[in-house]
């Protein structure tokens, strides 16, 4: 008996959202907006809210069935229509709309994100060769065994002896690597 043979279903993953237009999308002022228009309703909203109305028209994206068949064409467009405004233009805009959607925070804008922060998110450590370190806490919360910052974050090179010694390596091979540029450690020995 031959091996089991399936019918052809397609392509693996969902179109949708393998999509390389799905994802956080430029603005007019370099920062980022996650948006998604995939209902008609959103659609509906987007079309209206960007300026573009008559993409509503567009058979291409009449409908959700017509438009998840020409998806990638309007996640393009998303992209192409969000880079028209500035972060806050779009936030104004869609604040009261059913478009979902958020801004995308910039690393300066993560140290002082309310969330973050009334979630107890960043810590400082007193770090033993580079003084106070604001790091990220534990993402895991347990009432019974809560999470804390034990270690200092390890120096480039650190433990590769230790590692590489759990590999099964010995001391002459890791000095080996070492002295051929493979390996480093953050001191003059592997050991």
């Amino acid at each position: 008996m031959g091996p089991l043979c399936l019918p052809n279903l397609g392509g693996t993953g969902c179109p949708r959202v393998l999509s390389t237009h799905r994802r956080p999308y430029r603005t007019k002022d370099g920062l980022y907006m996650a948006m998604l228009p995939y209902w008609d309703a959103h659609w509906q909203s987007f079309c209206e809210l960007s300026g573009h109305p008559e993409l509503l028209t567009d058979k291409r994206f009449s409908n959700m069935r017509v438009r998840l068949k020409n998806i990638d064409e309007a996640y393009r467009i998303t992209g192409l229509l969000t880079a028209e405004k500035t972060r806050d233009e779009w936030l104004s805009l869609l604040q009261d709309s059913n478009v979902p959607h958020m801004p995308v925070s910039t690393l300066d804008e993560l140290i002082d994100d309310p969330q973050l922060v009334g979630s107890d998110f960043w810590q400082n450590f007193e770090h033993p060769t580079e003084g106070s370190i604001r790091m990220t806490g534990s993402p895991f919360g347990f009432s019974k065994t809560p999470a804390s910052l034990r270690y200092a974050p390890p120096h480039l090179g650190e433990h590769t002896g230790e590692v590489l010694r759990q590999a099964g390596l010995s001391d002459v091979d890791i000095d080996a690597m070492i002295t051929a540029g493979v390996a480093t450690t953050s001191g003059s020995s592997s050991r």
